[in-house]
């Protein structure tokens, strides 16, 4: 599996900026960090993003993530939301994962 080539140092850019241009299906980002900060998205699709997620849940519908890396909030209390999207990615191949609903 190739390993991401994500960018760093770069300020991450809010989901919900991202979809309050207007796109609200069919999202495709590329070498971009993302901040997955609440909303919902559906028909998204990254690749070799950094993908940093927080507390707060996104409700995803066929949502797919080539070569991406993935950051969670550190905290000894993670949300079921967190829980969820941990075990998807943990049993996926990392190189494409597509979350159908969450």
């Amino acid at each position: 599996m190739m390993a991401p080539k994500v960018p760093q140092g770069e300020q991450p850019r809010a989901l919900s900026e991202i979809l309050s241009v207007g796109i609200m299906r069919g999202i495709r980002e590329f070498d971009k960090t993302i901040l997955f900060d609440e909303g919902s998205l559906g028909n998204g699709s990254f690749t070799n993003c950094r993908i940093i997620f927080t507390q707060h849940a996104v409700q995803m519908h066929n949502v797919e993530f080539k070569v991406c890396a993935f950051e969670f909030p550190t905290t000894d209390t993670p949300t079921p939301y967190l829980k969820k999207v941990r075990r998807i990615l943990l049993s996926s191949d990392l190189g494409a994962v597509s979350i159908p609903t969450l």
